[in-house]
């Protein structure tokens, strides 16, 4: 089988779970570029909402001596165009996604010959420019502005990605003042958006999306945004009859495998500052030290949070000569000590400037927000959608552990309403993995979490 391969029906269609690779090049270092669709035998490409760039795996399979005749030595690019026809038999709701994303080579880290030393197999890991050219620059500047503006010129500067490329959204509230140290953008990039907020106090994600572009957007825009799509847990192999736009709807909607975590360790979360925490900020040039207190039932609001629902009440917990307390009232259990340096002006003002400011300013609320997303997790295998992608809310639709008859004669829950309310629901799409065989099957499978159980 083969990547040159397109699998389409009579309408027009890409067959749900397939894809069109339209281009898969590679150029070496002398400008030479090959068309390897014929060689390679899977194709894996990885996003996340927490990494400002892309991964791509190739596994070739080499039975041409393809490595030695076309000259590889590391500095390969390689070029990618994938497109999928959907619902062509309905030109209301038809739709071409694309994705077409250069990638550089980083790594080839298994190589093997097989016994009779006519086939040679390896992989290939290639990033997209970020991750490529962000460890190989060390920057420092000082900067006065908006933290996303400060963001986006590393992006545009340092980083070469064109300022069209970049979108953002929602209300920032952080600026900073003050001077990035020596590091690389990657670095300069991950420890600034830590500490971003928007103007409700949520923070923010940046991160590259296959459908094209650079996203900075804050939690609280991506939770008013609509559902993606609703998927259903319905394990069952996919119609092998294409069908109408209906049917093709359905099957993309489909759940193949899906396993969960639960992050209700209540000890756990609360070491990771999701009920409480405690900020010392120390200033030795003024000789001061102040100490905030933070309790996630006083500051955040309902509105503020992914579900938009309140925190269940954890736990009381005995602590010595206290009694018993609940875990939003034990900011002990998770404190942080930093320092920072104040400055008078030419008016004798007391002003404030760098990243420490910025976190004692919004540090509590933010890590009350990343420990909660963790609340509960499910990674799940869908047909292959080049418009999955991390910062997508999605609604799943999961079924009662139990016959519905069952449940309406000990819980009195009406037989029509099968939806397991605490599991399911709305979610944010984390992570995806793009999966593309030489038979041509196109799988993504994506990590799905919210803050709410």
């Amino acid at each position: 089988m083969s990547l040159l391969l397109t699998h389409q029906n009579e309408f027009g269609s890409t067959d749900i779970g397939s894809v069109e690779v339209k281009t898969l090049s590679i150029q070496n270092y002398l400008g030479v570029k090959k068309d390897i669709r014929d060689i390679v035998g899977f194709l894996r490409i990885s996003e996340s909402i927490e990494m400002v760039g892309m991964i791509l795996e190739l596994g070739i399979k080499d039975e041409s001596n393809f490595f030695e005749l076309f000259e590889i030595t590391g500095h390969e690019i390689i070029e990618v165009e994938l497109v999928q026809k959907l619902f062509q038999d309905n030109k209301e709701i038809a739709k071409v996604l694309t994705a077409k994303v250069e990638f550089h080579v980083t790594d080839y880290p298994e190589y093997a010959k097989l016994d009779d030393n006519q086939v040679q197999t390896y992989t290939i890991v290639a990033t997209t420019r970020a991750l490529w050219l962000g460890p190989l620059k060390k920057i420092s500047r000082a900067v006065n502005s908006d933290i996303t503006d400060v963001i986006r010129q590393i992006l545009v500067r340092d980083l070469q990605y064109p300022i069209k490329d970049i979108y953002r959204s929602g209300q920032p509230k952080t600026r900073m003042n003050g001077i990035l140290n020596w590091d690389t953008p990657l670095n300069h990039i991950s420890r600034l958006k830590e500490y971003l907020a928007d103007s409700l106090h949520t923070p923010y994600f940046i991160h590259e999306i296959l459908s094209g572009g650079i996203v900075m957007h804050p939690l609280s825009s991506i939770s008013e945004g609509m559902p993606y799509r609703t998927y259903w847990d319905q394990r069952k192999s996919l119609s092998e009859d294409p069908g109408s736009w209906e049917t093709q709807l359905w099957n993309l909607s489909r759940i193949a495998s899906l396993s969960s975590e639960m992050g209700l360790a209540q000890v756990v979360n609360a070491t990771a500052g999701m009920y409480a925490s405690e900020w010392h900020m120390i200033d030795p040039m003024q000789k001061t030290r102040y100490r905030k207190v933070f309790n996630r039932d006083r500051d955040i609001r309902v509105d503020q949070t992914f579900s938009g629902k309140r925190m269940r009440k954890p736990s009381k917990i005995g602590a010595e000569g206290r009694g018993m307390l609940p875990l939003t009232e034990m900011p002990e259990s998770y404190m942080r000590y930093m320092f920072q340096n104040e400055f008078q002006d030419g008016g004798g003002a007391l002003k404030r400037e760098g990243i420490n400011q910025i976190i004692s300013a919004n540090g509590p609320r933010l890590q009350s927000h990343y420990a909660a997303l963790g609340t509960v997790s499910h990674e799940i295998d869908v047909p292959g959608d080049l418009n999955l992608n991390p910062g997508r809310v999605i609604n799943l639709r999961l079924p009662k552990s139990t016959d519905p008859e069952n449940l309406k004669s000990y819980a009195g829950t009406p037989v029509w309403d099968n939806d397991d309310h605490s599991l399911g629901g709305k979610y944010i799409v984390w992570g995806v993995v793009h999966n593309i065989t030489s038979s041509g099957k196109y799988t993504s499978s994506m990590m799905a979490r919210k803050d709410h159980i």
